[in-house]
């Protein structure tokens, strides 16, 4: 499929997004997936945020101008009978509206493309608890064992020696 795209965040930093290497799952070793997935979501969430916030900024920058030009074009157009219709028409067709109705557009675009993709993660990471449960599974019914060490339990041995010489050696 090789899905690549970018998305202008509010900050003005373009963000590229393949989906193929975002989403890729190296079955030979789950446990860096795992590590890997939660940090993922915390980034996408983070933008997910940022886009959420910019995009509820940008619908009240678009209602207050609304405001503003109606104000503008009542006052414009006091003298002369208008109706309702045609003040809204005039806002809804004024250049610097459609350019802010069009930035609300976009932005609803990154949130909800963020959020598609905070989804696709979420089902990621069930899919790898899926793998995992069915790696354990083909191990069991071949008489295999998994040999499971990982990064924490090998912290908590070193410091465990580290703990014991330092005790050791007070005794001296």
């Amino acid at each position: 499929m090789n899905e690549k795209f970018e998305l202008m965040m509010p900050s003005g930093d373009k963000v590229e997004i393949d989906t193929d290497k975002l989403f890729n799952i190296d079955e030979t070793n789950l446990t860096r997936e795992y590590a890997k997935q939660a940090a993922l979501y915390a980034y996408y969430g983070k933008l997910y945020n940022d886009a959420d916030r910019a995009f509820m900024r940008a619908e009240a920058s678009k209602d207050a101008l609304y405001a503003e030009l109606d104000i503008a074009y009542r006052e414009e157009l006091k003298d002369e009978k208008t109706t309702e219709g045609k003040i809204k028409s005039m806002v809804i067709t004024d250049e610097q509206y459609t350019k802010s109705v069009n930035n609300v557009i976009y932005c609803q675009y990154r949130r909800n493309t963020l959020r598609t993709i905070l989804d696709a993660l979420k089902m990621r990471a069930d899919m790898m608890i899926s793998m995992g449960a069915h790696l354990r599974a083909e191990y069991d019914q071949t008489g295999m064992t998994m040999k499971y060490e990982s990064s924490i339990d090998n912290m908590k041995k070193a410091l465990r020696k580290d703990v014991t010489k330092d005790i050791e050696g007070s005794k001296v």
